[in-house]
């Protein structure tokens, strides 16, 4: 991991749809990740020039190009550090998942993705998980 000592963990999310983005940003914030949004393949290609991310989330279908090509792409720019590529998708084929893996992805997962899943997967690739404890909201009442 190309992670600068000290400093959170970086994930680019992108997909298309902006409330499964904002699911998974929730997710990894949780879990103490800091993440980027895009929501197609140029802005994420672009993001991907001027920062370095520990994780990439892809979509599988999107507008302009689909998330196992943009996967490709990623892993064809080899002066990149090589991070972790998780696609994620409504509906993954068996025939999707090996085209996905062929092409550089480090995992590839039906959505939606709890956080349970998400934490396991980060740690079968030797990810970040620094996990704070939830303490559940508590009622206080006074008489």
């Amino acid at each position: 991991m190309n992670r600068i000592h000290g400093s959170r963990p970086r994930a680019l999310v992108v997909d298309d749809d902006p409330s499964v983005s904002l699911a998974l940003n929730f997710l990894l914030a949780s879990i103490g990740w800091e993440t980027v949004e895009a929501d197609h393949a140029n802005p994420a290609l672009d993001e991907l020039a001027r920062n370095r991310f520990d994780l990439i989330r892809l979509d599988l279908k999107m507008p302009d190009i689909n998330g196992i090509e943009l996967c490709s792409l990623i892993r064809a720019q080899k002066d990149l550090p090589a991070p972790a590529i998780m696609i994620l998708s409504g509906y993954i084929s068996p025939a999707s998942e090996a085209a996905a893996m062929a092409a550089g992805a480090t995992a590839v997962r039906e959505k939606p993705i709890g956080r349970e899943e998400l934490m396991e997967l980060l740690r079968q690739h030797d990810l970040p998980c620094d996990c704070p404890e939830i303490v559940p909201c508590s009622s206080s009442s006074e008489a």
